[in-house]
C-alpha cells in the first residue's frame, strides 16, 4: 500500500521539496485545517480536508470544496489537534506508512506534540516520517537509513531514559555499540560522510534528525 501524506499548517516558505515526496497518483493526501494553504501553493489537490477550520482561509476551503474534495469538520472544542485527527483518519483508512509535511513552526507546543504523535504511532508499528524544508525526522526503534548529501547535519536524540547499543555508519563521528542517555547533547550535529548513512540500536527510542540551517 502507498503512504498517507498529512499536510499541516506549519511553516513552509519553499515548496520545491514537496513534489519529490508525494506521488499524487498513489499517495493518500490529507490536509489538516490550515494545511490547505500549503497544498494550494504547491499545486496539490488533497483527497480529504480535516479540522475545525480556525486557521483555514474560507476562500481556499471553498475552492477545494468546489472540486468535490471531502471536508470533514470538527467542533472547535475538541479533544485532539487537527493533525492528530488527520493522522487518525489515515490510520482508519488502512495506511501503515505516514508522512507529515509542515509539522514544525513557530508554535513549540504544536511542534513537540506532533513529534510525540509520531513517536506514539511508531511504537504501534507504523512507519513514520516528518519533513519540512529544513528538517527530516525519523523514529528509530531498530534501524533507519539516512539519505542526503555529504556534510548534512545528523542529530540523534534519545527519547527513552537510555538508548542502548547505538551503532552508526556513514557519519563523521562514529558510534559502535554505544549507549546514549536522555538529555545528553553528545549526539547533536554529526555529519554525513556519504549520500547514505545508517543508525542501528538494540533498545530504546531514538529520534534521527537530518537538519540544515
Amino acid at each position: 500500500m502507498s503512504k498517507a501524506v498529512i499536510i499541516t499548517n506549519g511553516t513552509i516558505n519553499d515548496y520545491s521539496f514537496i513534489k519529490d515526496l508525494i506521488d499524487e497518483n498513489q499517495d493518500f493526501i490529507i490536509c489538516a485545517d490550515g494545511g490547505i494553504k500549503h497544498a494550494l501553493k504547491a499545486g496539490i489537490d488533497p483527497h480529504a480536508i480535516i479540522g475545525d477550520f480556525d486557521s483555514a482561509a474560507p476562500e481556499t476551503l471553498t475552492l477545494f470544496k468546489q472540486k468535490g474534495i471531502p471536508i470533514i469538520r470538527y467542533p472547535a472544542n475538541k479533544d485532539k489537534s487537527d493533525t492528530e485527527l488527520a493522522l487518525d483518519y489515515a490510520v482508519e483508512n488502512g495506511y501503515k506508512e505516514l508522512l507529515l509535511i509542515g509539522g514544525f513552526g513557530d508554535r513549540m507546543d504544536h511542534s513537540l506534540a506532533n513529534i510525540m504523535l509520531l513517536i506514539s504511532l511508531s511504537l504501534k508499528g507504523f512507519k513514520v516520517r516528518a519533513i519540512d524544508e529544513k528538517n527530516d525526522l525519523q523514529v528509530c526503534l531498530d534501524e533507519v537509513k539516512i539519505t542526503g548529501k555529504e556534510g548534512d547535519y545528523i542529530s540523534l536524540i534519545p527519547i527513552t531514559s537510555k538508548v542502548i547499543g547505538v551503532t552508526t555508519h556513514g557519519l563523521f563521528y562514529r558510534l559502535k555499540n554505544a549507549d546514549l542517555e536522555f538529555g545528553s547533547s553528545l549526539s547533536l550535529s554529526n555529519r554525513l560522510t556519504a549520500e547514505n548513512g545508517w543508525v542501528k540500536i538494540q533498545d530504546g527510542v531514538l529520534l534521527v534528525i537530518k537538519a540544515r540551517d
